[in-house]
């Protein structure tokens, strides 16, 4: 009749073969999933939050996934705080799954690493066996933000996430430098918590920007967001609709003619953003010069022109005085 190796455990199921559903670790990462020769398993079984003097016992599962017979034992891990039942040769058939306990008994707060030697078909494969302390860990995801091309005094922004992945709930605190920045830069993350971050790039000069935005969250530990972005001139053509320069001064021209006094006429300013990244922009009256409320009136001063878009500013002329040039 099989037993547990080194200690009595009453508790224990004895060993079987079934077709039940693959049971919960303590610890069960979908990426630490593993098949070998066609039996699939977990790479490693962790236990967590535990207190010393109490016995913890999960479960680790093989199934065969492949179209044989395929023979499989185990050895027992070689520490006593971590103990199964005694080994045996068995025969798994194509769809099995074999379940194998696995007892954590640990005494005091330290960390734990045992092994379990699986062979399949012979041949052996390490599953790693741990009764870690409470940490603090966190995941940022993505791990690199390429803000791209970015016109000169634009700011682009886009968001990122981060993950409380630890036993404990932990600070943080991001620190930046320009044209970089993160918001919010401090908060409490919960166990299991996620909190979404806005990251903003925000260039003054046509550079090549690198940056590392660190996080130093728990026990004074960094986790680093790297940032990249480039400053960029923009390339903007500006005409009227019917296309007229000033031969003088090379400027853009429109004409609106003559005009009775209380009447209006309307003509359009044409912005074509050649860029390959948004341009914004801002309409405004030339120091010393009148305003442009005094006969002239534009649709609109400021907006954004997406790449390789264009946008049409109507300007409106209504005169208030006669025999006055404008």
């Amino acid at each position: 009749m099989p037993g547990l190796i080194r200690l009595k455990q009453t508790g224990l199921a004895p060993l079987e073969i079934n077709n039940g559903v693959t049971q919960s670790l303590v610890y069960r990462n979908p990426n630490a999933r593993i098949t070998w020769d066609g039996v699939e398993t977990y790479k490693q079984c962790i236990y967590r939050n535990w207190i010393p003097g109490e016995e913890y016992t999960e479960v680790l599962t093989f199934k065969n996934l492949s179209g044989k017979s395929i023979s499989f034992t185990y050895e027992v891990p070689k520490t006593q705080y971590f103990q199964t039942i005694y080994p045996r040769r068995l025969t798994l058939s194509q769809g099995v799954t074999f379940s194998l306990p696995i007892q954590f008994s640990p005494l005091e707060k330290i960390l734990y690493v045992d092994d379990l030697v699986v062979y399949i078909n012979q041949t052996p494969h390490h599953i790693k066996l741990a009764g870690v302390l409470p940490q603090y860990r966190i995941a940022v995801e993505p791990k690199e933000i390429d803000f791209g091309y970015c016109a000169v005094q634009d700011i682009q922004t886009t968001t990122f996430k981060l993950r409380n992945t630890g036993d404990l709930e932990t600070n943080i605190e991001w620190n930046s430098s320009e044209p970089f920045l993160i918001e919010p830069r401090e908060c409490i993350l919960p166990i299991g918590g996620i909190q979404t971050f806005t990251c903003s790039f925000q260039p003054q000069w046509a550079l090549i920007y690198v940056g590392t935005a660190t996080c130093i969250y728990g026990d004074q530990s960094v986790c680093e967001l790297r940032l990249h972005g480039t400053g960029k001139f923009p390339h903007l053509i500006i005409r009227s609709d019917d296309g007229a320069m000033d031969e003088n001064t090379g400027n853009v021209l429109v004409r609106f003619g003559d005009m009775p006094m209380n009447g209006s006429l309307k003509r359009e300013l044409i912005f074509i953003n050649q860029s390959a990244f948004r341009v914004p922009y801002r309409i405004e009256s030339l120091p010393g010069v009148a305003k442009f409320d005094t006969a002239f009136r534009f649709g609109k001063t400021e907006g954004i022109i997406e790449a390789g878009k264009r946008q049409m500013i109507p300007i409106k002329f209504q005169p208030k005085a006669c025999e006055q040039s404008y």
